[in-house]
């Protein structure tokens, strides 16, 4: 019985909701679909992106001094880097690989001699310094790409909320509700949230 009261309040209470300034908006969809929250999306995928290719990259030519992987990171961080930076990214690459070449042959070599038994163990112990620093580099990036996330999210929800205040106030609703609970109403400003929010 309590139940059915509930049910009867609520659909008198969302029945009358345009009469007494109430409105409701579906904020998923106003962030789903709104032009300024894809592109905030699609500049955060393009971060990703730009991340997983520096680490791929790294990751590749793993046999990088630290000076050379800082020189590599800060650089092919760059919006934009010019040729001779690009040049210097591609001869740190050049490096790493030839020094990975010499890993190979030295790993497969039956007897190395004292020179190369010395050699093979800079050179396994720079991988893995350069493994260690490059987990410790993708934490941090990680790290920046949350941060980056939460916030692109607070930055569109605060033009959302801007707009949803507006429109309430010109359409004069008191109260408006998040359309989740909310199984019917007349009045919802959704479309209109979206349209000021793209503009």
């Amino acid at each position: 019985m309590r139940i059915t009261w509930m049910a009867i309040a609520l659909a008198a209470l969302v029945g009358s909701a345009s009469a007494q300034g109430f409105g409701v908006v579906d904020m998923a969809k106003v962030v789903n679909e709104s032009s300024v929250a894809k592109k905030r999306l699609g500049e955060l995928q393009e971060l990703e992106r730009k991340y997983n290719s520096v680490l791929q990259q790294m990751e590749q030519n793993i046999l990088m001094t630290p000076d050379e992987r800082k020189t590599y990171y800060e650089t092919a961080m760059l919006p934009a880097p010019n040729d001779a930076q690009k040049k210097a990214m591609s001869d740190i690459m050049n490096s790493a690989k030839t020094r990975g070449d010499a890993l190979t042959v030295l790993q497969n070599t039956a007897t190395p001699s004292p020179e190369q038994t010395v050699r093979l163990n800079e050179l396994t112990a720079l991988a893995t310094q350069g493994r260690e620093q490059l987990r410790v580099l993708a934490e941090q990036l990680n790290q920046q790409l949350q941060g980056e996330l939460q916030k692109g999210q607070d930055e569109v929800m605060t033009q959302v909320k801007a707009a949803i205040a507006a429109i309430a106030k010109e359409r004069k609703l008191s109260v408006v509700f998040n359309s989740t609970g909310v199984v019917y109403a007349d009045n919802d400003i959704t479309d209109l949230v979206i349209q000021r929010v793209s503009k």
